[in-house]
């Protein structure tokens, strides 16, 4: 396509040339300058493409680089997370079971002193019998 526009450009200045008698040698100079101002334009052109493609390039470098820091973050916040988890899980079930040995405990003493005070309501009630 930049070669097609500089074939256009150097039409157009030929035709300038002839539409305006140019001498020979003016005219040859015209072209000759046109020839080098495309050419400057396409070398522009081209750097600027490359300097572009490479730019794109480190971009892509970089944002998969950050994509995979990102990603390790990530897994170890989840792995942190499972941690955490398993780490609550293991303390509700010490904190279950000491709540039911605690639970246990105390129906056992409630039932000691209910049989405590059982006894305790006989021994009374024998020694008023027997006056003592």
């Amino acid at each position: 396509m930049l070669e097609e526009q500089a074939r256009v450009a150097q039409q157009a200045a030929l035709e300038y040339a002839q539409k305006y008698s140019l001498s020979e040698e003016h005219r040859q100079a015209e072209i000759q300058r046109n020839r080098e101002l495309c050419d400057g334009l396409a070398k522009a052109y081209q750097e600027h493409t490359e300097s572009n493609c490479q730019q794109v390039v480190k971009d892509r470098e970089h944002s998969l680089m950050i994509n995979q820091e990102l990603r390790g973050e990530l897994n170890l916040c989840g792995q942190r997370y499972q941690q955490f988890e398993t780490n609550a899980s293991a303390q509700i079930q010490t904190s279950n079971n000491a709540a039911s040995y605690w639970r246990a405990e105390s129906e056992q003493e409630a039932r000691r002193a209910s049989l405590n005070s059982e006894q305790n309501q006989q021994t009374s009630q024998i020694c008023r019998r027997f006056g003592w």
